[in-house]
């Protein structure tokens, strides 16, 4: 099997598996009495939470700083800051 077509191939496996997901929570919402409509928001939670979840690891690795209370977290490094 050619890698290009292998590609092809995961990405429309992709592509189908968020359909038929879409379409599963849409029919979901309707069976609970909500607007079905918002089955098509799926996709949006989803990106959303990923994209905290990406948040989060890149934090937890060191890669930004967060500051609370006027200490700076960094990776293994702590400093605080003089208010």
């Amino acid at each position: 099997v050619h890698p290009a077509s292998a590609t092809i191939e995961r990405i429309a496996l992709a592509a189908a598996a968020c359909v038929t997901q879409a379409f599963v929570m849409t029919r979901f919402y309707g069976l609970n009495h909500s607007r079905p409509m918002y089955g098509l928001l799926y996709p949006l939670g989803a990106a959303v939470g990923l994209g905290a979840l990406v948040n989060a690891i890149r934090r937890l690795r060191g890669r930004t700083n967060i500051t609370w209370r006027g200490t700076t977290y960094g990776g293994a490094k702590l400093d605080t800051v003089q208010s």
